[in-house]
């Protein structure tokens, strides 16, 4: 898994300047969160509590989002940001809490990867 992981990783842009960041950044700080939590919280999450009581329908949403989710982030912090985001769903009945916790998450890993490998503009 950690090659894996690695190999995806040899994929990003080298260079800060590169333009490939943009989109990289818009698809892991808006685009991933907002699908993701649309889909998982908005769409089978309620699904599953209409069936199930909320630990039974959050854990197996938790379980499938963190096989949905990214592929170079670790198990644990996905599934724990799976149960936090079901949680402040049924908190606040709106995907934003998640929305916004999930984009953090993801601009937390950009700057990790971009911190970790060194890059710099130019």
């Amino acid at each position: 898994l950690l090659a894996e992981q690695e190999r995806l990783l040899r994929l990003l842009p080298t260079q800060l300047t590169d333009p490939l960041w943009i989109p990289i950044i818009v698809a892991t700080v808006v685009l991933g969160p907002l699908s993701g939590e649309l889909f998982f919280r908005g769409m089978l999450y309620r699904m599953l509590r209409m069936r199930w009581e909320p630990p039974r329908a959050t854990a197996l949403t938790a379980v499938l989002y963190t096989f949905g989710g990214d592929p170079v982030a670790p198990f644990v912090p996905l599934i724990v940001l799976g149960i936090a985001n079901t949680w402040l769903f049924e908190q606040t009945r709106s995907l934003l809490p998640g929305i916004v916790a999930s984009g953090t998450l993801g601009l937390l890993g950009v700057v990790t990867i971009v911190l970790r490998n060194g890059l710099a503009f130019g």
